[in-house]
């Protein structure tokens, strides 16, 4: 790999070929060598001249940001996540579902007061097919637990991995 010059000394541009004899006189050709190692971390967003080397012009790569939160995920993906996160406990494993429905109930009980939504609440927690993130019942659970936003965010991350 060698980088041609335009004749006022700028870089023209990088060849992805070794100079013709496989020679490793640049100069001789008048071309450069070209460094063309990346560290890790980092990426190429062109060429700069540097000591007479055609070198890679670095940027950094940025920090990954956090998991996308889904938007919705299943009812029995919510449930196993509300239980691996300790959010409900389980006393006997063979009676899960029981259990996780009885805690979803008492804290409807507790949470909703008035009976048309409440009824609402309890049809939605027994049969509903997806829990939305932002759903008011999901809002409600939440606060009634005291569990912060960021707390729910992985609340849902977690779900979406069953």
């Amino acid at each position: 790999m060698y980088a041609i010059l335009k004749p006022n000394g700028s870089l023209h541009r990088v060849v992805n070929e070794a100079l013709p004899g496989g020679s490793t006189d640049y100069a001789s050709f008048g071309v450069l060598p070209v460094n063309q190692t990346i560290p890790e971390g980092f990426y190429r967003t062109g060429w700069q001249i540097v000591n007479g080397v055609c070198e890679p012009v670095l940027v950094e790569n940025p920090a990954p940001g956090p998991e996308p939160v889904p938007q919705e995920v299943g009812s029995g993906q919510i449930r196993a996540a509300l239980v691996a996160l300790g959010w409900v406990t389980v006393q006997n494993p063979s009676n899960a579902d029981a259990e996780v429905d009885a805690w979803g109930s008492a804290l409807i009980e507790l949470a909703v007061s008035d009976p048309a939504q409440k009824t609402i609440a309890h049809l939605l927690w027994k049969n509903a097919s997806v829990f939305k993130r932002n759903d008011a019942f999901v809002l409600v659970v939440a606060a009634v637990l005291q569990k912060t936003s960021e707390e729910t965010d992985t609340l849902f991350r977690t779900a979406a991995t069953f």
